[in-house]
């Protein structure tokens, strides 16, 4: 199972690079798909559930909290060299959790991403959420575009512990958001 180290991802014109790491050469070059573990085009594991986690209970209220930078402190992409598709990479505000059963006052709602469809634009096809640490801090997916010159948007719902790092109760939230992908940029709203 691939574990996600604890560098910071920041994002360049060309590719997503991880604080701290060497760009010495290219096989020492740490990158989604290298922390993915991936060799010759081949997927990762799933660490969660399906692509779709129920998205609709009402003993999950909305966070009033903006996408970015309060519930993802960071993004990165990175383009395939195999396939010519996206790698999206999100990291998780430190103040929040998300585990990987449902919290016992939600107890149908488990936590994760969800795809929207309705949101988005431009994506033929997805692969599921791939998360990363223990406790989570780190979610990746894969996206294919269907025009490479257009840009590209994914739809997403979030469902995640507010703040349960500082209070260490339960407060079981969802928000959705955007990912768009455009002209060497990744930015999110929501």
């Amino acid at each position: 199972m691939p574990q996600r180290s604890k560098k910071k991802i920041t994002k360049s014109s060309k590719s997503t690079k991880i604080a701290g790491e060497s760009k010495s050469s290219k096989s020492g070059k740490r990158t989604i798909i290298n922390q993915l573990g991936l060799k010759g085009g081949e997927q990762p594991q799933v660490m969660l559930g399906g692509t779709n986690p129920p998205l609709e209970l009402a003993c999950r209220a909305k966070s009033n909290l903006a996408i970015y930078p309060n519930i993802f402190s960071d993004e990165g992409f990175e383009i395939d060299p195999e396939d010519g598709n996206i790698w999206i990479g999100l990291t998780l505000n430190s103040n929040h959790q998300i585990f990987t059963t449902a919290p016992r006052s939600c107890p149908n709602s488990f936590e994760g991403l969800g795809f929207l469809a309705q949101s988005s634009s431009n994506i033929c096809a997805i692969s599921d959420f791939f998360y990363f640490g223990n406790p989570i801090t780190f979610i990746a997916v894969k996206v294919a575009p269907c025009s490479l010159t257009a840009p590209l948007t994914l739809g997403f719902r979030i469902k995640f512990e507010q703040n349960f790092n500082i209070t260490r109760r339960e407060n079981p939230r969802k928000k959705d958001g955007t990912a768009t992908f455009g002209n060497g940029q990744i930015s999110l709203k929501g």
